[in-house]
């Protein structure tokens, strides 16, 4: 039986992934996203069982969409959403509950209240037994208790999850400090509450504690008391900064061990001598390894030793598989593949993990980007299945390619999401005029608004076949001369009337006219799918700002939105099934690089920080 589906809406990304750990350990499914709307989404799209509500996020914070899903909840149906707040004072639980909350639960999480709110709401109790502990009850600067208890899970994530805090510290220290400095109380305070409870939940308990002393001044809008506050809070903050330089080459080394070449031998011997299993092996459909218990290849079969290249089998004795297939986040820190942050997202890292940890076999889709500059990847399914030999715990590790069963997929649903919502609005249209609904002074109206949106189905038919030829290979660009800047110019009118810029604005920055050699259409969807996806990550009230310029013999296209990407997405926003938005939504970044990229000749990068995220399509000017 498989655990209940849980929504875990938190926009700071160490505490999804805390969240994340402890669903696992009670057998729950997880779902995770970082803000209100895509909740709503996310529940919109998957049969969700219980959601965990932050209350204050940035943009539609906890309350506002609680009220949004209980007024679009179909009648009978009653999805159980409990708080997850910082504070548990009685006006912020009445203000819970008139959001219609269910319940609340304090940061930093435990697992005995989760496992008794999924007792409670769902009858599921789950099959963990492990709680963290917060340690000593006096504010210690970085208490060893709460990343302890993550590495007992034995999921090798304290690395991460120490490096996400470090990173995320820095950059929310800068953040608050600039806003103390504009006596911006509401940032101060949303800022201070957000890093409050990641401090709290890593184990940095003094600087937690006393970031609820700055935020409750925020609050109660004493700017005085939270300039003195702040000014107390500079050494804390470096002694919290030194207390995790101090802790990370520890986890690291947990992270990076590995058997002596002794030991190492020994495990080969006991894997060769194995009755038929090298036989098994080279009979397997697809690369496959055997692995020790820390994750190091023993053996492999010619399939996989293909896939990297025709390696010896004597090479890849050792290495893990990132390091063997050459994954771009494996060599990115000393402690080799599985300490990266990016590992924590890596479906063949948890699947090993999970099938030496729990004695069962495992299976997950999985993404694997080859090389930091040829941004290749993998798209496989991996199944990994316990192997004990003589006394000892091995595993095998078996991959199928499914990339083109995701391609198929991904055309599919971009498609029929696209064409339902059109067809739906045409039908409807077309109703109310066939009823005579329309009076007669609007109908003109209504018949030009008909004939764009027929229009654009048929543009969307011809695009679909223009995706489906550019994933094998067959489009052939039609390359005219135009001017780059009317192309932005009129992408920016269409979506100004698009569904995803409702409540939002779209605006023209420094648009210069520039001379192309392009295919009018495949420049304007490449921009027009960066525009969207901008206008999806906007929040209520925001901006996207539309660019265009020269600069050494390239057209440089910008897309500007004020919203920070989150490292999840950034990891991997231009794959090709990868999507923050549901089945059948997000593609248009994939979409986009395959027709900017293979078609264009142009290439596709972003920059991502406080002050927004910014797309940039840069295009020769003349095809090579």
């Amino acid at each position: 039986m498989s655990g209940p589906l849980v929504l875990a809406v938190d926009d700071a990304e160490i505490y999804r992934s805390v969240v994340v750990m402890l669903l696992g350990q009670l057998g729950c499914r997880t779902l995770t996203v970082d803000s209100g709307e895509a909740a709503i989404a996310a529940i919109a799209a998957h049969p969700v069982d219980l959601v965990l509500m932050d209350c204050a996020m940035p943009g539609m914070d906890g309350f506002e969409a609680t009220a949004a899903i209980r007024r679009d909840q179909p009648p009978g149906r009653c999805l159980p959403i409990i708080a997850l707040s910082g504070y548990d004072q009685p006006k912020d639980l009445a203000r819970c509950h008139a959001a219609g909350m269910d319940g609340h639960l304090v940061k930093p999480l435990q697992l005995t209240t989760l496992r008794a709110v999924l007792e409670r709401w769902l009858g599921w109790g789950g099959s963990g037994s492990y709680a963290v502990q917060t340690g000593s009850s006096r504010p210690v600067v970085l208490d060893p208790g709460p990343l302890a208890g993550f590495e007992r899970m034995r999921l090798g994530s304290g690395a991460v999850l120490l490096s996400v805090f470090s990173k995320d510290l820095s950059t929310v220290q800068g953040s608050i400090g600039r806003a103390v400095e504009e006596s911006d109380v509401q940032a101060v305070a949303r800022l201070s509450h957000k890093l409050k409870g990641s401090s709290l939940t890593i184990g940095a308990n003094a600087l937690g504690l006393a970031l609820r002393g700055l935020n409750q001044a925020a609050r109660d809008e004493d700017v005085s008391l939270m300039r003195d506050r702040w000014q107390a809070l500079g050494p804390l903050f470096a002694a919290t900064h030194e207390a995790i330089r101090a802790r990370v080459p520890a986890v690291s080394t947990q992270e990076a061990r590995r058997v002596s070449p002794a030991v190492l031998s020994m495990q080969c011997a006991i894997v060769n001598r194995a009755p038929g299993l090298a036989i098994c092996l080279e009979a397997m459909g697809g690369p496959s390894v055997v692995l020790n218990a820390d994750r190091q290849i023993l053996a492999s079969n010619r399939r996989f030793r293909e896939l990297v290249g025709g390696k010896a089998s004597a090479d890849l004795v050792g290495r893990r598989l990132g390091e063997a297939i050459g994954c771009q986040n494996a060599g990115s820190t000393p402690a080799g593949c599985g300490s990266a942050a990016g590992c924590s997202f890596c479906g063949a890292f948890q699947s090993i993990a999970s099938a030496l940890r729990e004695n069962s076999q495992t299976t997950k889709e999985v993404r694997l980007t080859i090389g930091a500059e040829s941004g290749h990847a993998l798209d496989l399914e991996v199944t990994v299945t316990p192997l004990p030999i003589e006394g000892t715990a091995f595993a095998l590790l078996a991959m199928r390619d499914i990339a083109d069963h995701k391609r198929r997929l991904v055309l599919e649903r971009l498609f029929f999401h696209d064409m339902r919502n059109s067809l739906g609005g045409i039908h409807g249209l077309a109703g109310q005029l066939a009823s005579g609904r329309i009076p007669a002074d609007e109908q003109a109206q209504a018949l030009a608004i008909l004939e764009r949106s027929t229009r654009y189905v048929v543009e969307e038919v011809q695009y679909q076949q223009m995706l489906t030829r550019a994933e094998v290979g067959e489009l052939i660009p039609g390359l005219r001369s135009t001017d780059a800047g009317v192309l932005m110019r009129e992408v920016c009118e269409a979506y100004t009337c698009h569904p995803a810029s409702v409540q939002r604005s779209l605006a023209l920055g420094q648009i210069t006219a520039v001379a192309v050699r392009t295919d009018r259409l495949l420049f304007q969807r490449v921009i027009g799918n960066l525009v969207r996806n901008a206008l999806e990550a906007t929040p209520p009230g925001g901006r996207v700002t539309l660019a265009c310029r020269e600069a050494d013999g390239q057209v440089l296209c910008t897309v500007h939105n004020p919203g920070e990407m989150p490292t999840a997405v950034s990891e991997q926003i231009f794959h090709r099934s990868f999507t923050t938005k549901g089945p059948g939504r997000g593609l248009g970044t994939w979409s986009a690089k395959l027709l900017g990229e293979r078609y264009l000749g142009g290439r596709l990068s972003f920059t991502s920080g406080p002050s927004g995220t910014e797309m940039t399509f840069a295009v020769p000017r003349e095809p090579a």
